[in-house]
């Protein structure tokens, strides 16, 4: 069977580039020992925590400097230099020097939540099932809330998929008063759009976190991040109830693959022209936390 290809546009060269596949993702989903191995245990929670026992053992740390081998990082952002790091969770939930991600000065601007590929769906509907890369949606099955998805009806979505290699620290894309996150549980399937072709949906279905953000003009924008294929724990490290400024630190991922969606209400933003040309040709847009998604229609 020839190997599947993942193409991705990159808002800093302009380019389309070919996004590398991790072994175990196409293991798991592109052959039948996979596929068999995944239905019977691999999305549950054991697994994701026995990954996770690993990962913050000292045998995990010698991963670091093959993933920086294959892949092209750039550790002169962190923190913690490319031999420091104690095993491959601290790897994997590394922080940026400051500087690494500024935040725009403007500000009607609207800012990507994470380091990530982006997709944007600029009419949600309440009852219906919308598609995003192949996946089927629906609000309030998604947010296990009618009164808060009333809020997207006519609104906007951005789908931001990280992978293993991406910084996981997730940052607030606008200003506001947060409230509380609340978990809802759920399985551990990949994010992956080659995943989407052997399985149902699994947006509605993965275990995430959801997070309302009261804000001046945008209404109440909505975060949602979404655990994936040995992605056991999402950690926010803000404090509810509080004013944050956009760009500040949410949380983070550990241990995998993993995506965000975040939720606008109608006619409140106006997405950045690249995010919708190359959504329109089919791709997502790779770009940067902190980076800009959008402006607010009301300044």
């Amino acid at each position: 069977m020839p190997k599947q290809q993942h193409h991705v546009m990159n808002r800093y060269t302009k380019q389309l580039e070919t996004e590398p596949l991790a072994r175990g993702l196409r293991f798991f989903y592109d052959t039948r020992p996979g596929r068999f191995f995944l239905a019977w245990g691999a999305r549950q929670y054991w697994q994701s925590k026995l990954y996770g026992l690993y990962s913050l053992s000292a045998w995990s740390k010698n991963k670091v400097q093959r993933l920086i081998k294959r892949h092209p990082i750039d550790p002169s952002e962190w923190v913690i230099p490319p031999g420091g790091f104690s095993c491959f969770n601290a790897f994997f939930t590394r922080k940026l020097k400051p500087g690494a991600r500024p935040v725009p000065k403007d500000p009607s601007s609207v800012l990507f939540p994470a380091d990530a590929r982006h997709w944007a769906y600029p009419e949600l509907e309440l009852t219906q099932d919308f598609k995003i890369k192949g996946e089927q949606f629906n609000l309030s099955t998604l947010l296990k809330d009618e009164a808060l998805a009333q809020h997207y009806v006519g609104g906007t979505a951005i789908f931001s998929r990280l992978c293993p290699t991406d910084y996981h620290r997730f940052h607030f894309p606008v200003s506001g008063i947060v409230q509380p996150a609340r978990a809802i549980e759920g399985r551990l399937h990949s994010v992956h759009p080659m995943s989407h072709k052997t399985r149902e949906t699994c947006m509605h279905r993965n275990r995430r976190c959801v997070t309302a953000i009261h804000t001046e003009t945008l209404g109440i924008v909505t975060m949602i991040e979404v655990g994936a294929l040995l992605v056991g724990s999402i950690q926010q490290t803000y404090k509810p109830k509080t004013y944050v400024q956009k760009g500040d630190e949410k949380g983070f991922f550990q241990f995998g693959g993993s995506a965000i969606l975040t939720l606008f209400e109608r006619d409140t933003l106006a997405l950045a022209p690249d995010l919708l040309e190359a959504n329109q040709q089919g791709y997502e847009l790779y770009a940067l936390v902190n980076d800009v998604s959008g402006s607010s229609i009301k300044g």
